[in-house]
């Protein structure tokens, strides 16, 4: 086992959905941007990663740049160097959005894809070792790994699941059915870019959707199909932050 350096971990927020629940409820400032105790949601969730040595990728709304100056709000609390994709229509899921940033993540960095409307603890700190058989070593448990999700326990349909055997190991995924009490929090992480990219689009080839729609989660049945291990990172608290009601209570 030996220590890897990465020059960086690329961190890719999907953050160009419409907000239908916000909209809905009258409100008109972007999702990302309505605050909570005085941060921007986008800021708060952040706060559940560690972001040195890492590249932060936005994907926004065209429409949020030009009516709020979501891309200056950004640069002004993460600097001049994260990447801002700006898109003008709605895709068909978020794993689609998140291939809008291909140029950047295809490759052998590490990659986090955080869907930013929740808080959790701990801190997620993406992890640095590796085993003689090129999987990473997590932080926490040591358990090696090809990729890992965060999970929290809850059984509300909303949600996507896990399924783990004795050892924590992923052994299925399902978006919006419940299969265990591991409900999926909303990031995604993988040893390579090139992983997510290339599986991603054999899940577009084979049109497996939910709902009509591309979520992340089915990919990680593609890879464990083909012997990939994908391991989880138990939230200790967990707060959701998806609708106004769950602001409000985050407020309390």
């Amino acid at each position: 086992m030996k220590e890897i350096k990465h020059m960086a971990n690329n961190i890719l927020l999907p953050i160009a959905g419409r907000g239908q629940r916000f909209v809905e409820d009258g409100y008109e400032t972007p999702k990302p941007l309505i605050k909570t105790n005085g941060k921007y949601l986008i800021e708060r969730s952040l706060e559940s990663l560690d972001l040195t040595q890492s590249n932060l990728i936005f994907v926004v709304r065209k429409e949020h740049i030009d009516s709020h100056g979501i891309d200056e709000i950004l640069n002004l609390k993460y600097g001049n160097d994260i990447k801002i994709i700006p898109i003008d229509y709605v895709t068909e899921g978020t794993l689609c959005t998140c291939l809008l940033a291909e140029e950047f993540i295809n490759n052998k960095d590490s990659l986090t894809i955080f869907t930013p409307d929740c808080y959790f603890e701990p801190k997620f700190y993406y992890p640095k070792e590796t085993t003689s058989s090129g999987r990473f070593l997590w932080n926490r448990d040591k358990q090696a790994f090809d990729a890992l999700v965060a999970t929290f326990y809850s059984e509300a349909p909303a949600h996507s699941y896990v399924r783990l055997n004795t050892n924590n190991v992923v052994q299925e995924a399902r978006e919006k059915e419940v299969i265990s009490n591991h409900a999926i929090g909303g990031l995604y992480y993988f040893k390579s870019g090139f992983d997510f990219v290339s599986y991603a689009k054999v899940m577009i080839e084979k049109n497996i959707r939910v709902n009509n729609e591309f979520y992340i989660a089915p990919i990680f049945n593609l890879m464990i199909s083909e012997q990939f291990k994908v391991t989880i990172d138990k939230n200790t608290r967990h707060d959701i932050l998806g609708t106004p009601e769950d602001i409000e209570k985050h407020e309390l």
